[in-house]
């Protein structure tokens, strides 16, 4: 019997599907839909000795530069490097921000060295207003500050997705978020899904 009698054997018209939403991400490497490509490579320490030329040619130094450089609408993913340390002081971090970006953390946010975000100050805020966003990857830390963070990230947009980061609510009983994410009436369709989130218990 010839292969042509295969699904996906030698002779076949197609590919298997596999969807793969956002992206595919492994320790060698990450896979992303073809019509996306990557903006920008955030690390607050810019570039090193041996960055790759793909790195290195597209290195900055802050989430709201890498952003800057995103396409509305075509899925372009900054990378945040492991060691990346920023703080998010404001609620003007996500003003770059456009529909469809990925914003994709390298490694695993269990780790000491996986990129970081401290909220350190009561008005410390991501606003989310544009639709299809991803956020995956990164470790949030909400209990940076003193008084409370009054609302970390607010979504307000469909459609978009929170998986895979680590978050720190709280430590203590006077450092951590009020609210630490809230998704609002317009962010229909909005997903939450494996992330690790954990806090001082009777903190609040």
């Amino acid at each position: 019997m010839g292969t042509d009698n295969f699904a996906y054997a030698y002779g076949s018209q197609d590919l298997p599907w596999l969807g793969i939403g956002a992206g595919i991400k492994t320790e060698a490497g990450m896979v992303f839909p073809a019509s996306a490509r990557v903006a920008a490579y955030v690390r607050s320490t810019g570039r090193v000795d041996l960055d790759p030329p793909e790195i290195g040619n597209r290195i900055d130094t802050t989430l709201a530069a890498g952003l800057k450089k995103c396409r509305a609408g075509y899925g372009d993913i900054v990378v945040v490097l492991p060691g990346h340390s920023e703080s998010v002081t404001g609620a003007t971090m996500m003003d770059n921000l456009v529909n469809g970006t990925r914003i994709i953390g390298w490694g695993s946010p269990m780790q000491d060295d996986a990129p970081t975000f401290n909220f350190t100050a009561a008005a410390s805020q991501w606003i989310m207003d544009n639709k299809n966003v991803v956020i995956r990857g990164l470790k949030l830390k909400f209990s940076m500050t003193t008084p409370f963070v009054t609302k970390g990230i607010v979504f307000t947009a469909a459609g978009c997705t929170m998986s895979g980061n680590v978050i720190e609510t709280a430590t203590t009983s006077t450092a951590g978020a009020l609210i630490a994410i809230e998704v609002g009436s317009g962010a229909s369709q909005f997903t939450f899904s494996g992330n690790y989130v954990y806090g001082t218990i009777g903190t609040f």
